[in-house]
């Protein structure tokens, strides 16, 4: 995905102090209102300390947006006790929103790299230093952590495990299994393609992304076997299933790929409507594709970003949202909230 944040750049930032000039800014609101919005979008600026979150109603129209003075927020997860977070990529800054609307800020750990949010934990890897990283884990109110080897880009777990995807030395794959309960760790393992931004558990099986390759690497837990599934276009980057199928969306591409759930075979692949993916959310009948304008097929004027609204059994179009230019920053992230 293509971000303002590049992830060696955060320890750069904090022990140089580089950034613009901060633009004036509107006072921060002390709550926001999630109430009847469909959609939450996070713009951010890496150079200047100046982000945006812009929520749309169930109208497909921007309704309401809330500005923040931080740098390099670049997801917005939904919070399953309710509400969203948004951990500040460049800082130890968590902000959260609850589900009355009302905004707090938290102090984690420095440089918040990826955040994952489910029932009953929440997982956060931490670009600690050049050569290392830290996996954490809340869960029942109480934190475990642990230092792994290389750039931790992605993690998830099921209820057993703990997965990591670590990228060692700028080359070498490694998928981290750690141990729910103390984070021992339990195996290492090599795989052949990479990077991964994502990581599902799908049917007790971990599939992991490759940005750089056609494939898409399955691991068995059971017997510790890797498998790799070749698909149709390079950089497979967004991994989602529903009860039937797995849909996969390629970095910067036009298309998305679905698999059926249970054979594992390729069931079609359907063009997007002129949109380049950067991410990719689902509810029960479509997917929601964010794009950057500037790297679509035609830019739009005025507007930074896009959301076109697919239906998942046709690939057809239904609806396209239009997301404004905002001063200096690129859409990142979004997330829906009903």
């Amino acid at each position: 995905m293509r971000q303002f944040v590049i992830y060696f750049v955060v320890l750069l930032f904090a022990l140089t102090g580089c950034e613009k000039k901060i633009n004036p800014m509107d006072p921060v609101k002390d709550d926001v209102n999630l109430k009847n919005k469909k959609l939450a979008v996070i713009y951010t600026d890496v150079n200047s300390r100046d982000s945006e979150l812009v929520l749309i109603n169930n109208k497909d129209k921007i309704e309401e947006t809330q500005r923040f003075k931080y740098a390099g927020i670049v997801q917005v997860i939904k919070n399953p006790s309710g509400g969203l977070l948004l951990p500040v990529q460049l800082e130890d800054i968590l902000i959260q929103i609850a589900s009355n609307g009302e905004v707090n800020e938290q102090k984690i750990k420095t440089f918040p790299l990826f955040m994952e949010t489910q029932k009953g934990y929440r997982l956060t890897t931490y670009n600690t230093a050049m050569d290392y990283g830290t996996i954490e884990i809340l869960e029942n109110g109480k934190k475990k952590s642990k230092k792994l080897d290389g750039l931790l880009r992605s993690a998830t777990a099921d209820q057993k495990y703990v997965y990591v995807y670590g990228n060692v030395n700028g080359s070498a794959n490694v998928l981290y299994v750690l141990d729910r309960q103390n984070l021992k760790l339990i195996k290492d393992m090599t795989l052949s393609y990479g990077p991964s931004d994502c990581i599902k558990v799908i049917d007790g099986k971990v599939f992991l992304s490759s940005d750089n390759d056609n494939m898409l690497t399955i691991v068995t837990p059971d017997s510790w076997k890797v498998s790799y599934m070749k698909l149709p276009y390079t950089g497979p980057d967004r991994i989602l299933s529903d009860s039937d199928s797995i849909y996969i969306a390629y970095e910067l591409g036009n298309r998305i790929t679905k698999i059926d759930r249970k054979t594992l075979e390729i069931q079609k692949s359907f063009k997007l409507s002129g949109q380049n993916t950067i991410n990719m959310r689902m509810d029960n009948k479509y997917l929601y594709i964010l794009s950057q304008t500037d790297l679509d097929e035609q830019p739009i004027k005025g507007a930074v970003g896009r959301i076109g609204i697919y239906d998942k059994q046709t690939g057809k179009m239904s609806d396209e949202i239009i997301l404004p230019e905002k001063r200096d920053m690129l859409v990142q992230d979004l997330e829906l909230l009903d």
